[in-house]
């Protein structure tokens, strides 16, 4: 299963609550638990890190909030743990806007409000999303396009051609809207459906592996790019791989990428 079938740009993230007892401060740890298109994922976090629990993909995901630094260990690229800095590595992504629609249900505990996201004048996503629950975690929507511009770096995405998968989402419009708790795009809809205190002991701590990352290459992102493409076109890639400069490698399997998504 590719990145892509993760749709990681409608997943919710929750921050922290701190919690201060006579040894010092210590975060609270949330698990936020969601239906991705009825299937179950999840989010743990405490202190800004945030980890992807479930995905069907497997492999490790980690958001660092206080860096906003993405951290990936994927099966499609073996035991390699990749870092992207998704301000820095995804400069020409486009700046999402939020038309307000009015008040939406109450979700996860919040009351919340409906918002259109449109990106270089495209519509988006129909989003019911709380400032409450912002103020009380800690972060909102930033954070979620920003963990998905990480992403989108190491599928190749191109943010100028894909808008409503890699854009930017600017503090102070996050201050605005708020946390995402419902989002619902042309490919589906994700929902926060529990909210979760864990123990300490199971809160997301960054390993090792990963303050060792290195930033996507190339290389990966070719492996990337061919593991999205169906098996036969995939195999004819390869049987003509030879032939291709390095250069142009990324670029065709960007175009085979392409006439695959234009079929769908």
């Amino acid at each position: 299963m590719s990145l892509k079938k993760q749709r990681l740009h409608v997943f919710i993230a929750l921050g922290i609550l701190g919690l201060v007892w006579p040894w010092g401060a210590m975060a609270q740890v949330w698990r936020l638990e969601m239906q991705d298109n009825q299937k179950p994922m999840a989010i743990t976090v405490a202190d800004k890190l945030l980890r992807l629990d479930g995905l069907p993909i497997g492999g490790q995901y980690y958001y660092d909030a206080k860096q906003s630094v993405f951290y990936a260990q994927t099966p499609v690229t073996g035991a390699a743990w990749w870092r992207v800095a998704p301000f820095i590595d995804m400069p020409y992504a486009r700046v999402a806007e939020a038309q307000k629609v009015g008040d939406g249900p109450p979700l996860a505990g919040f009351p919340t409000v409906q918002w259109r996201i449109s990106v270089g004048g495209q519509m988006c996503a129909e989003v019911f999303a709380s400032t409450a629950a912002a103020k009380k975690f800690g972060f909102g929507y930033t954070a979620l396009a920003r963990m998905n511009l990480g992403f989108s770096k190491l599928r190749a995405v191109k943010a100028v051609e894909n808008p409503c998968i890699a854009f930017e989402f600017p503090p102070a419009l996050e201050d605005l809207v708020g946390l995402p708790l419902k989002i619902v795009t042309h490919d589906g809809v994700t929902e926060v459906t529990a909210i979760r205190t864990l123990n300490q002991e199971d809160a997301p701590t960054l390993p090792e592996e990963a303050k060792q990352a290195q930033p996507v290459t190339d290389d990966a992102q070719k492996i990337f790019l061919q593991n999205e493409l169906p098996p036969d076109v995939a195999k004819g890639y390869e049987q003509t791989r030879q032939q291709l400069p390095p250069e142009l490698q990324k670029r065709v399997l960007q175009e085979l990428r392409r006439q695959q998504e234009r079929k769908q």
